[in-house]
């Protein structure tokens, strides 16, 4: 359920960025979708259950410092959706730069874990973003 919740709040109209026939409201519905830290607690909800799952519970300060990291993430995201929203010829180099922010929020995320928590961050990742290319795929 908290996936669903998760890829709820990311994907309303997430796939707008790549998407072919996007347009800017679909583009003001991605920035408003990650304009919030619902997002990112979504997220830190599910990689904590996951982990305490297999008892690599996240520590208070990882918890903090994971969060940031994802906001920030988000944040920088919001970003490039604002700069392209306008410019649909734009969506090739603004998925570049989605996925370049992508790799490095994951660096940073991966950089904060221990390495038994990396995987179970890792897995969580695929799945979000197998997600959204299903949806961008119309499936």
């Amino acid at each position: 359920m908290r996936l669903a919740l998760l890829l709820i709040a990311l994907f309303v109209g997430a796939c707008a960025p790549t998407a072919p026939t996007s347009t800017p409201a679909d583009w003001a519905l991605l920035a408003d979708a990650l304009g919030s830290e619902e997002y990112a607690e979504t997220f830190m909800d599910e990689l904590n259950t996951r982990l305490h799952a297999i008892d690599a519970g996240l520590t208070d300060r990882q918890e903090e410092t994971v969060f940031q990291a994802l906001v920030s993430g988000v944040e920088a995201q919001r970003m490039v959706i604002y700069r392209y929203r306008d410019a649909p010829d734009q969506t090739a180099e603004a998925g570049r730069q989605l996925q370049a922010l992508n790799t490095s929020t994951d660096t940073v995320v991966e950089a904060l874990l221990d390495p038994a928590q990396v995987p179970v961050y890792r897995a969580l990742q695929v799945e979000v973003r197998a997600a959204l290319a299903r949806e961008a795929a119309g499936q």
